[in-house]
Order: C-alpha cells, then sequence, then structure tokens
C-alpha cells in the first residue's frame, strides 16, 4: 500500500524542492545540493529540543547521547542538569538536525529510491525517528525552518507530567501501559542498533537506570509501570518487535 502510494505521489510530483529550499531559507547557499537531497522540518516550539541543536548547530542534539539507556545516561545528565543553556539567546532561521518526528516533515518523493519506507514492525512510537535517521545516514539533510511553525493541538503525554520525580520519570508514571511498553520497547531496540559504541557503558547505565527507578517503584507504588517497562527493555534488547497482544490500542 505505502509503495503503491509513493509511485502515484512520483508520477503527480511538480515541484522543485531544491528551489523551493533557496526561496524558504533566503540562502544562495541552500541549493548546492543536488535537487532532492533536501527535506524540511517546519518549527515545532512544543518540542524546543530542536531549536536548540539548530541555534548550537549541533544535529545530533536531538538525540540522546550514545550509550544512553532510555534517558539514562552520565553525559546526558550532565547536559541537562549541568550544561548552561544560552542556545535561547540564538537566532538562527534554519540549520540541520539528525532527525525530526512527522509533523512537520516535508521530503521529497525521490527519497524512497534510497530510504526503506517506515517500519510497520515498531507498531506505535519511535518509527518516525528510526526513519529520517536512516533518512540522514543515507546522505540527505534534515532542515528545520525557525520560521515556519507548526502547531501542535495536544501537547505529547510525556511533557506533561507535573511534579519533580513526575516529569523527570514520566514512563513510570504513566498510567497508560500500552504506552510505556511501545515507548521503551522502540528508544531501547533503536538505541541499541544504532546508537550504542559501546555495550559494557550502554548496559551499565541500563543496571543504575534500573536500580533507581525499582527504589522509585517501591516508594510511590508503581510495580505495575516497573514490570511493563523491565518487559518491554528485554523485548528491545532481543529485537521482539511487531504488536505485542498485552498490550493493543
Amino acid at each position: 500500500m505505502f509503495k503503491k502510494a509513493v509511485k502515484k505521489l512520483k508520477k503527480n510530483q511538480k515541484s522543485d524542492l531544491d528551489k523551493a529550499v533557496k526561496v524558504l531559507i533566503d540562502d544562495p547557499k541552500a541549493g548546492e545540493k543536488k535537487n532532492g537531497d533536501f527535506c524540511f522540518f517546519c518549527n515545532r516550539k512544543s518540542r524546543p529540543i530542536y531549536s536548540k541543536a539548530v541555534a548550537l548547530s549541533e544535529p545530533d542534539a536531538v538525540l540522546y547521547p550514545k550509550n544512553c539507556f532510555l534517558n539514562f545516561g552520565f553525559q546526558y545528565i550532565f547536559k541537562k542538569f549541568f550544561a548552561k543553556n544560552r542556545w535561547h539567546s540564538l537566532d538562527k532561521k534554519y540549520g540541520k538536525i539528525s532527525v525530526a518526528p512527522y509533523g512537520g516533515l516535508l521530503l521529497p518523493v525521490k527519497i524512497f529510491d534510497k530510504v526503506d519506507p517506515p517500519l510497520s514492525s515498531y507498531y506505535l512510537y519511535q518509527d518516525d525517528i528510526d526513519f529520517t535517521y536512516r533518512i540522514t545516514q543515507a546522505g540527505y539533510d534534515i532542515v528545520m525552518l525557525s520560521e515556519c511553525e507548526v502547531k501542535d493541538l495536544e501537547e505529547s503525554w510525556s511533557k506533561s507530567k507535573q511534579g519533580f520525580w513526575e516529569s523527570r520519570f514520566p514512563l513510570l508514571f504513566e498510567n497508560s501501559l500500552f504506552r510505556v511498553y511501545y515507548a521503551v520497547r522502540n528508544q531501547i531496540y533503536f538505541q541499541k542498533k544504532f546508537r550504542t559504541s559501546s555495550k559494557s557503558v550502554f548496559y551499565f547505565h541500563g543496571i543504575l537506570y534500573f536500580s533507581f527507578i525499582s527504589i522509585l517503584a517501591f516508594v510511590f507504588q508503581r510495580l505495575s509501570s516497573l514490570r511493563t517497562i523491565r518487559e518491554a527493555v528485554m523485548d528491545g534488547l532481543a529485537g521482539r518487535m511487531g504488536e505485542n497482544r498485552k498490550y493493543v490500542l
């Protein structure tokens, strides 16, 4: 179905994406790449990590650092809690990012000649990150246009948690276990496959992460969430993807 849709779009494609780059970001150097080698991402202010990556000229800032286990890793913790956030004062109209969500993403149809479509095995969550990561790894640029804004109708469930511990460990405090399962499993799978340069460091972070959230789970009576996270981690590490009948929409 997806491949048929791509073929149909190719036949009807009339726009020149390379020319659109020049118009949208008003830069004479914007068209240096070959036609169709650019993808666009419209700014989503509800997700400031993308604006931060553009402001700092660090495309990988939209990803967790290598060898992180979920959101736990010494490098990530240091950057999040101790590094000074001076990027707000930097004003950049556009910049490259390594990955992007579907909402606000514009890409040329010809990209599917080199990059396989999104993987249905993710079932829910993280498939957009996997897909766009493969796009940039294939040599394409994803350019975020800061002044082209897409407004989210709803805030992400993982960003809506209140309280000190809830906002830092939203997976543990989320009541919808199917959300927890697929978010954890798919992120672990992606991180292990693409963002792990040292398995020993990766698993060491995992041991520390589980030690800490186990304590929180007992203190706040979140044992069902802890069990779901543990199951999701094991499935992600083992590559057991697709729909899990225990967790359905």
